[in-house]
C-alpha cells in the first residue's frame, strides 16, 4: 500500500510539474508571444502545438484555440512535405535549425514562411519541446513591393514639399531683396541730389549775406546756380520718367529741332563743372545745322546724363570729347572720356533694369540710374546705345538715334 501511494504522489509531482511547465509557457506567451508580429509556436516532445500567439495564428487565419492540439505537420504544404519531414528530423537531432516551408492556411492558401526551430530539454537532456519562431516570406515581400510602389510617390511628395517650401520662402526673399534695392536707390539718389543742392544753397548764401560782391562774381556765382538748377531738375524728371516708364504709361512728345545748336548749348552748360576738375571738354560736328525728330527734352536730358558721368568719373586734368555725325538716316552722338572705365565683365548688366543695388550704382562707381535711363529713352526713339570701356584708360559711349520719326 505504500508502494502504491507512493507511485501516486510521484504521478501527482510529474503532474503538476508538467502543470507548472504549461503555466510557464502561457506566461511566455502572454509576456511576450502575443507582441511578437511573426509567428510564434511551441510544440510538445511529439510535435503537437502546445501554444501558439494570436497575430501568428491570424497569419495563417486560424485563432489560437484552433491550432492548439494540431499536430504541426498538419499546417505543411503536401508539396513540401517530405522535404520537410527530412530536414525536420536533421533539426531535431542538431537541436536547432532553419527551414524554408509552404505553411497551409485554414482556407487553403499556402504561405511561404522562414521557420527558426530551436530545441528546449528537460533536465534529462531530453527534448521537452520545440519553439518555432516563423517569418512569412510572401508577407515580407509584400511589404517590399508595397514599398517599392510607394517610394516613388515619397520621392514626388518630398519634391513638392521641396517646391512649396521655396514657394514660401521666396516671397520673403522677394521683400528683402526689395528692400535692400529701395534702401540703396533712396540713399544713392540722396547723395545725387544732395551734390546739386550744396553747390546751389553754398553759391546762393555767398551772394545773399555779401551785397558788395563783384557783379562779375555775382554772374558767376548765379550761372553756377543755374547750371546745378537744371542738372537738378533732369534727374527729378529722369525719376519720374523711370516711374512712368515702369507704369507703361510713357509717350514721347517728339518735335523737329537743330540737334547741334542744342548740344553745343549743353555743352557750355557743364563749362563750369569741368572747370572744377580742370577737365578739357571738347564738341564737335560735320554740320552745323542737323536736325532730328524727338522728345527734345527727354533726349537732351540723355546726353546730359551721359556728359554728366563723363565728366565725373574723369579725373583732374583729363578730357572729354563729343562728336556729332549726321549719317544718311542716322545721327551718331559720340561721348569719348579719359576717366577710370568700366570693368569689362560689368558692362553687360550696366544697362539692366533697376533690380540690384549693384547695378544701380555699380562697384566701380558708376552711375547705372542714368544708364538705365538713357537707354531706355534711346530705344523707345528706336536709337541702340553702346559702351566700350577698359578700365583706367576710359570709357566711349554711342548713342545712334533715326533722323526721322519711326
Amino acid at each position: 500500500m505504500d508502494e502504491a501511494n507512493s507511485i501516486i504522489t510521484k504521478n501527482k509531482i510529474k503532474n503538476s510539474k508538467q502543470k507548472d511547465n504549461d503555466a510557464k509557457d502561457r506566461l511566455l506567451l502572454s509576456n511576450f508571444f502575443d507582441i511578437a508580429q511573426e509567428l510564434m509556436i511551441i510544440l510538445d516532445e511529439k510535435g503537437y502545438i502546445k501554444t501558439v500567439n494570436s497575430l501568428g495564428a491570424k497569419q495563417l487565419e486560424y485563432s489560437t484555440s484552433e491550432l492548439i492540439g494540431l499536430h504541426f505537420t498538419e499546417l505543411v504544404s503536401l508539396n513540401h512535405f517530405k522535404d520537410f519531414s527530412s530536414q525536420f528530423d536533421e533539426i531535431i537531432i542538431k537541436g536547432e535549425g532553419n527551414i524554408k516551408v509552404n505553411l497551409q492556411s485554414k482556407l487553403g492558401f499556402s504561405q511561404l514562411f522562414n521557420l527558426n526551430i530551436q530545441a528546449i530539454y528537460d533536465d534529462n537532456s531530453k527534448i521537452e519541446s520545440l519553439l518555432i519562431t516563423g517569418i512569412n516570406i510572401e508577407e515580407i515581400k509584400r511589404y517590399e513591393k508595397e514599398i517599392l510602389e510607394i517610394y516613388p510617390k515619397l520621392h514626388e511628395l518630398q519634391r513638392i514639399l521641396q517646391i512649396e517650401n521655396q514657394r514660401a520662402y521666396l516671397p520673403k526673399f522677394l521683400l528683402k531683396e526689395l528692400d535692400k534695392i529701395r534702401s540703396a536707390f533712396i540713399s544713392n539718389i540722396s547723395h545725387e541730389l544732395r551734390t546739386p543742392l550744396a553747390s546751389i544753397i553754398g553759391f546762393a548764401e555767398n551772394i545773399y549775406s555779401d551785397p558788395n560782391l563783384p557783379v562779375e562774381t555775382v554772374k558767376e556765382f548765379t550761372g553756377i546756380i543755374l547750371n546745378e538748377g537744371k542738372r537738378l531738375a533732369r534727374l527729378v524728371n529722369n525719376i519720374l520718367d523711370l516711374s512712368i516708364m515702369q507704369q507703361g504709361k510713357f509717350i514721347l512728345n517728339k518735335t523737329k529741332f537743330n540737334l547741334s545748336k542744342e548740344m553745343s548749348k549743353l555743352v557750355d552748360e557743364f563749362s563750369n563743372f569741368a572747370a572744377e576738375k580742370n577737365i578739357t571738354v571738347t564738341f564737335e560736328t560735320n554740320k552745323a545745322d542737323i536736325e532730328i525728330e524727338a522728345d527734345e527734352s527727354r533726349i537732351m536730358r540723355t546726353f546730359a546724363s551721359i556728359i554728366h558721368n563723363a565728366i565725373k568719373y574723369t579725373e583732374n586734368s583729363g578730357r572729354v570729347y563729343i562728336q556729332i555725325k549726321e549719317l544718311y538716316k542716322e545721327i551718331d552722338v559720340i561721348v569719348v572720356d579719359t576717366g577710370i572705365g568700366i570693368n569689362p565683365d560689368e558692362i553687360p548688366n550696366i544697362f539692366k533694369k533697376l533690380t540690384d543695388e549693384k547695378i544701380i550704382f555699380s562697384e566701380n562707381n558708376i552711375s547705372g540710374f542714368s544708364l538705365v535711363h538713357a537707354k531706355q529713352i534711346v530705344e523707345l526713339h528706336r536709337g541702340i546705345i553702346d559702351i566700350q570701356s577698359e578700365l583706367n584708360k576710359g570709357t566711349t559711349v554711342l548713342i545712334r538715334l533715326p533722323k526721322q520719326s519711326l
